[in-house]
């Protein structure tokens, strides 16, 4: 389902190839059956996987080689080889590498505190349960941590039985295209009278045909009317003018204050007119 650019690029989910634990390097065969399928996980699986002997079990599926992102914590190089703390923010598991005999030391200097990295081993309980590292690979994207996250999801559902197949998908949308529509109430028209009687407009007074004319106009004759020597306060205009919204008070404002109409008083939300 999903690409990996990961040891090489691989063209399956990294749950669906099968790897040679001593080569690091795909083989066939397919991972329902095959123990040495490369299984994506978190340290918290690991922490909860049941370990007897070189054996692992998560989901319930025996896990030889398993695939982690984390950070690199508290390194510590030997002769033969380092060990080091993994940290995936799901917990934080020891891990222990052991460098190839053919193999360039300076190759491993990218094993850094806190330097992401993919890992590729299995678990060991012997002296202490840890993880036992056979490759490594420098994180050089974010992305790859979250497609690992997506990885583990995806492989985690599927070995529980929780994802449908392409048959079992495809009749449930045939079930769904076959079934009926819904059924719709119908909608009752309202009644159109037969004719139009003529509705005489009210009469304006001449208070409401002071508040009815240009919002700034008002704006002004309304500040004007007020004795208050702090001004009016923009929160009581804008209750005062509630038929529009507070940005377009404050627009008209502006061009009031433009024109010098209107001054702030005590602060810069209070307001008089000229």
């Amino acid at each position: 389902m999903f690409t990996s650019s990961l040891f090489g690029g691989y063209t399956q989910s990294q749950a669906d190839v099968p790897m040679d634990a001593s080569q690091g390097s795909p083989q066939k065969g397919q991972a329902g059956g095959d123990t040495n399928a490369l299984i994506p996980v978190t340290i918290h699986m690991m922490e909860n996987a049941v370990v007897s002997g070189a054996e692992a079990k998560v989901d319930g599926r025996v896990a030889h080689l398993m695939i982690m992102v984390g950070a690199v914590e508290d390194v510590n190089r030997q002769q033969g080889h380092m060990e080091f703390a993994l940290n995936d923010s799901t917990g934080k598991m020891k891990a222990r590498f052991f460098f190839p005999s053919t193999s360039d030391l300076k190759m491993w200097d990218f094993v850094q505190n806190g330097v992401y990295v993919t890992a590729v081993g299995g678990l060991k309980d012997k002296p202490t349960l840890h993880f036992s590292v056979v490759a490594l690979h420098p994180v050089k994207s974010p992305d790859e941590i979250s497609h690992h996250i997506i990885e583990v999801a995806h492989s985690s559902l599927r070995s529980r039985g929780k994802l449908l197949g392409k048959q079992s998908a495809s009749t449930k949308a045939a079930e769904f295209s076959s079934a009926p529509p819904p059924a719709v109430a119908a909608i009752p028209r309202p009644m159109v009278p037969t004719s139009n009687p003529v509705v005489p407009a009210p009469a304006t007074s001449k208070s409401e045909a002071a508040e009815s004319g240009p919002l700034r106009d008002r704006i002004a004759a309304f500040l004007s009317s007020q004795q208050a020597p702090e001004g009016v306060a923009f929160t009581q205009l804008t209750t005062h003018f509630n038929t529009v919204g507070s940005e377009v008070v404050r627009a008209a404002i502006n061009e009031l204050m433009d024109d010098g109409t209107l001054y702030t008083t005590i602060d810069d939300d209070h307001f008089a007119s000229v």
